[in-house]
């Protein structure tokens, strides 16, 4: 009687909920008798940067509203943060939270003020007359959940293998997993890498795809809702198409928004409800047991596996192969290496004066001020900061300066001297107080006047070493002709050959299976077997592991390639107004479209943005090389404040981020308007937008080629824009990116500009936020690190939907100062005739390279006994028998498994209270599971602000059906999982595969006593005889040699010829994914 008076009193029994019901049974008895919190396992997975560990931080902080964020734990958007994998136990009672409105007598927020998207900012801006409570919702328990955050694959470290393994052993020490949440950057595009990771995620563990949920990163808390941003919706949808194409079935997906910095209730309240239905799922969630899982293998895996395969052919082939003269073709490959050295010394000189020796102006001094004014500035102008003077100076050099070139706004200039024809120059200025300014300054000479000593010197070289080749070539000749394939070494048998052959059988087994058992992954990677990006390393290693394992080529680096350059057409302009030509540069997905719309709206604010030209955020949009040409005189625009008679905006109102945010809010009492700077006038800029590399098509090689006929057509380049999205965080695909940016425009780098997009305005004055700070300050070292040199950053957001005056204004002049740049850099005039190769051009080139070193001669093949084929018949049918007791021992079982899994939800978003107001809380909804030939072994189910209406069927039954409602004026949703046994699940394949088990030994027995038959046959004196095939002619090897030559010639240098590389492109060798059948395309080409 006592514990059923106490159980009635904890309301365990109220409604009519059962499995509700059960868990607060559950619990209750759990904390009576002192039973362990249940503990329920939560796997994060990501590609680096995320937002892993910073959505564990704000778990901790919505179990505990006073946790202190540990900074330490969150990356800065760039690099890896997190190395090892991670666990964090975080106890809660899954509390709900709610606002409270102190303006409206302390009553909960409601809801129906809100009209619109711009009064939902308003409201998430909220921050003096909000209160937010935490509620916990009745019979609720605490739970454990014990989450680990993994290191990213993409790994800006390049430790996929190892980040998976770290993983793996992790995760072998708990008994099961609950949920993995598949975190998504929605700001990243879906490039290959990206898509790559996530396809990774999903076939890495088969078994877990039905735990698998997307959480959507980043996602503005104005945004969370679906419906209130169109864009962003089709967005979002179109990211959850390609995930659910990828896993084969619907993958729920969540939005959330983790600002470890936000303090406002509203935006607080969002975030940590959204983050309570995640960790709700994992109570719902079947648990998959880890020891049972296979390791599906990654792309670099299956390439080093396929390269160990192709090796330990070659080395088969090798046994019964017979090479002779490898002197001769040794002493002919030397003589070709040193002819490879001198090549090089004649291009290397020949360049240097090519690009010194020359007119051309050249830029040796560049050095920039510039001072916002933010939200402190106007008091430091106020107590003499805008009195201060400031100086550059150039010191007297030997030689005289051909130009200065100047950009500034707002500055005053005191006192300037030297200069043009002189050997100096120095300047000394003041900024006008209350107004943002800068001074830029670039100085110029020839370039022959400043390298003119070292010109006398590479003059002389080049001619010794030009004679130098062409001896070298006439001795050449006359080696290649004896020289001769080799022929390996026929000492060993065929009796030899058949047992190596056996043992490389017994290891193609394990590289030809598409998984790996979690103990052998585990082996290899601690082995460090796929450590690095080197294939050729890896292959040795794992060769050298399986070798062990299972019982009883030098690589020259390429040479330089020296053909001789092109010549550009040189187009004069006759036009009075000047024209610079800026060209757009990026990953693709990074903003340069939407920075070329931005362009055009700064240039005529009339015009309307071409939306067909702007990409989704995640597919690849620009295909093709696009130019726009806009004419402006670069005005500068600014506020008026209509509340203040219509005066220019006092920036002194703006004291802090806060205030700054609720200032570009505005939108009702700030005009904005454009004004001349004195002097201007009209300048022409013609823009080129290119296609992005790292394209989600994986048409990088083209997307370079379309880049060079469009250069062809004009004869100056000012400027290189460099488009760099600040949330995309530094994989190794991005730094490729870069890095091919940077070499294949080796002559440009002067040129080159990095803006960093989609940096909102509130953050783009320096000083207003330093976490932001240090991230792109950061990202800067990263860029001068991979130019070897400073290269100029600019932070700019353009949202072509902004029609705010305050961000309008602030983005337009950004715009301003970037095309700005162009008017002052000194153009560059010399044509490309080079095109630095790309990673997958040498791994093509590679691939020809080994070919075409080894001998062309048709595979013999030995001739097997009747023993070695029974032999090969009992290995595959005992491969098939483990097979299908595989099958067996992993779905046979007890476990659970989901056979149904609905969800609905509802929000309310901006409308929802005018729907609800006319009837739509009153729907009824239904779900259904009709009736099966099996019983459902358990329902789990999780809602909120549902009322369950009518429930038939579940455990125990063949059926399941309910009716529900959602309260009205209330976000609400119903999560339902049926699960049964996998035995039950899997019931017809497990019949088939006993019947088929037993036939397979049967056949096994059979082979056994017929081999011990052919054994004692064997043993009595029978041989086996190999096969010979008849070799090539010497004179046709001959041919075949000096065609082999002139292939290696071109894969062998590090550099190809624009017009070759073009050709290349147009025929389309570089097309598609499969370096095999680009290798052939290659070959194929050359051949012809």
């Amino acid at each position: 009687m006592e514990l059923f008076q106490e159980l009635a009193n904890a309301d365990i029994y109220q409604g009519i909920d059962y499995n509700r019901n059960a868990d607060a049974l559950e619990n209750h008895l759990a904390r009576k008798f002192g039973i362990v919190t249940p503990i329920y396992n939560i796997l994060l997975l990501g590609p680096t940067q995320a937002g892993k560990s910073t959505f564990i931080e704000s778990v901790k902080r919505y179990a505990d509203p006073s946790y202190i964020i540990n900074t330490a734990r969150i990356g800065t958007g760039n690099e890896s943060c997190t190395s090892e994998v991670r666990t964090e136990d975080v106890t809660t009672n899954l509390p709900i939270y709610r606002l409270y409105d102190l303006a409206d007598g302390n009553r909960e927020f409601d809801l129906s003020r809100i009209k619109d998207e711009k009064t939902f900012k308003k409201f998430l801006a909220r921050d003096d007359d909000l209160s937010l409570q935490a509620e916990v919702e009745p019979n609720s328990a605490e739970v454990q959940f014990r989450i680990f955050d993994t290191p990213g694959l993409d790994d800006t470290n390049g430790n996929d293998i190892q980040n998976i393994a770290k993983v793996l052993s992790a995760l072998s020490e708990s008994n099961e997993i609950h949920l993995v949440l598949i975190m998504d950057s929605h700001h990243v595009p879906l490039i290959p890498s990206q898509k790559e990771a996530f396809r990774t995620y999903f076939n890495l563990f088969q078994r877990l795809r039905d735990l698998m949920t997307i959480v959507h990163t980043h996602v503005p808390n104005h945004h969370r809702f679906p419906g209130t941003n169109s864009r962003l919706d089709n967005k979002l949808k179109e990211r959850s198409e390609f995930f659910n194409g990828i896993a084969g079935v619907e993958v729920p997906s969540k939005r959330i928004d983790c600002d470890l910095e936000e303090e406002d209730p509203a935006p607080l309240c969002l975030t940590r409800n959204a983050i309570r239905e995640i960790l709700e799922i994992a109570m719902l969630k079947t648990p998959v047991v880890i020891s049972r899982s296979h390791v599906h293998k990654l792309p670099v895996m299956a390439a080093v596996d396929d390269f160990v395969r192709r090796r330990f052919e070659a080395k088969l082939d090798a046994v019964i192969k017979a090479r002779d003269s490898r002197s001769k073709q040794n002493e002919a490959d030397q003589l070709l290496d040193k002819i490879e050295e001198t090549k090089r010394e004649v291009h290397k000189w020949d360049q240097l004066l090519r690009e010194h020796d020359t007119n051309e102006l050249h830029q040796l001094y560049e050095k920039r001020y510039g001072e916002e004014i933010t939200f402190i500035g106007w008091f430091q102008d106020l107590f003499g900061r805008a009195n201060e003077v400031h100086k550059m100076e150039f010191p007297n050099q030997e030689f005289t300066i051909q130009n200065v070139n100047v950009g500034r706004q707002s500055i005053d200039v005191l006192e300037e001297s030297g200069g043009q024809g002189h050997r100096f120059w120095k300047v000394q200025f003041k900024r006008q107080a209350f107004r943002p300014g800068y001074y830029h300054v670039v100085l110029n000479m020839t370039s022959s006047t400043k390298y003119h000593k070292e010109i006398a010197e590479w003059k002389p070289k080049l001619e010794a070493s030009t004679k130098t080749l062409e001896d070298q070539k006439t001795e050449h000749i006359r080696l290649k002709v004896l020289a001769e394939m080799n022929m390996g070494d026929p000492s060993e048998d065929s009796e030899q050959l058949r047992e190596k052959k056996s043992k490389y059988e017994t290891i193609l087994e394990i590289l030809a299976s598409d998984t790996l058992p979690v103990d052998l992954f585990l082996e290899l990677a601690n082995a460090s077997v796929y450590q690095g990006t080197e294939v050729d390393r890896s292959a040795d290693a794992l060769e050298d592991h399986l070798a062990k394992k299972v019982p009883n080529g030098n690589h020259d680096p390429p040479p330089a390639w020296t053909p001789s350059e092109t010549q550009r057409p040189d187009i004069k302009r006759t036009d009075t107004i000047p024209t610079y030509n800026v060209l757009l540069l990026g990953p693709t997905q990074s903003g340069k479209s939407s920075f070329l719309e931005c362009c055009k709206q700064y240039a005529d604010p009339s015009y309307k943005t071409n939306r067909s030209r702007i990409g989704d955020g995640n597919e690849s949009h620009t295909k093709d090389v696009h130019v726009e040409v806009i004419t402006t005189s670069l005005p500068i625009y600014k506020l008026y404040d209509l509340d203040d008679d219509n005066r220019l905006f006092d920036a002194t109102r703006l004291k802090d981020e806060r205030s700054f945010k609720k200032f570009l809010a505005r939108d009702v009492d700030l005009e904005l308007r454009s004004e001349e700077v004195p002097g201007s006038s009209l300048k022409r800029f013609q823009i080129f937008d290119t296609p992005g590399l790292n394209d989600t098509h994986g048409d990088d090689i083209e997307n370079i080629a379309s880049i060079f006929p469009a250069l062809s057509k004009i004869d100056k380049l000012h400027l290189i824009i460099l488009t760099d999205l600040h949330h995309v965080p530094w994989f190794q695909s991005q730094k490729s990116v870069f890095k091919t940016y940077f070499d294949l425009f080796e002559d440009f780098k002067g040129l080159m500009t990095v803006i960093h997009t989609h940096t909102p305005n509130y953050q783009r004055l320096p000083g207003i936020n330093k976490i932001f700070d240090a991230k792109l300050a950061e990202r800067s070292r990263i860029f001068s690190g991979i130019a070897g040199r400073d290269v100029p950053t600019k932070r700019i957001d353009c949202d072509v939907d902004e029609t705010g005056p305050a961000n309008l204004c602030m983005t337009r002049n950004a715009i301003r100062e970037i095309l700005e740049i162009a008017t002052i850099k000194p153009p560059v005039t010399k044509g490309m005739s080079l095109v630095r190769k790309l990673p997958v051009m040498v791994a093509i080139d590679d691939i020809l390279k080994k070919k075409y070193n080894k001998e062309m001669e048709s595979v013999l093949k030995s001739c097997k006994s009747k023993s070695d084929k029974l032999a090969c018949k009992i290995q595959k049918l005992e491969s098939d028998i483990k097979e299908d007791e595989k099958f067996l021992q992993d779905h046979d079982t007890d476990e659970l498994a989901p056979i149904f899994e609905k969800r609905f939800q509802e929000e309310m978003g901006f409308f929802g209270w005018f729907q609800d107001l006319f009837g739509r809380a009153n729907n009824e909804h239904t779900m259904e599971l009709p009736f099966q030939e099996f019983t459902i072994d358990e329902v789990s189910v999780a809602s909120q602000s549902i009322e369950v209406k009518e429930e038939y069927g579940g455990q125990g039954f063949n059926f399941w059906e309910v009716r529900f409602k959602r309260h009205r004026y209330e976000s609400g949703y119903y999560h339902i999982i049926l699960k049964v046994s996998k035995s039950t699940k899997h019931h017809v394949e497990i019949v088939r595969r006993r019947l088929h088990l037993e036939d397979l030994r049967e056949t096994l027995k059979e082979k056994w006593e017929k081999m011990r038959e052919l054994k004692g046959i064997t043993e009595s004196g029978a041989t086996d005889t190999p096969v010979k095939c008849c070799s090539c002619s010497f004179a046709q090897l001959l041919n075949k040699i000096i065609g082999y030559r002139k292939i290696l010639d071109i894969t062998r240098a590090t550099t190809i010829p624009v017009d070759l590389f073009l050709e290349f492109s147009k025929a389309g060798v570089y097309r598609g994914r499969d370096t095999e059948s680009q290798a052939r395309a290659l070959e194929e080409h050359l051949a012809r």
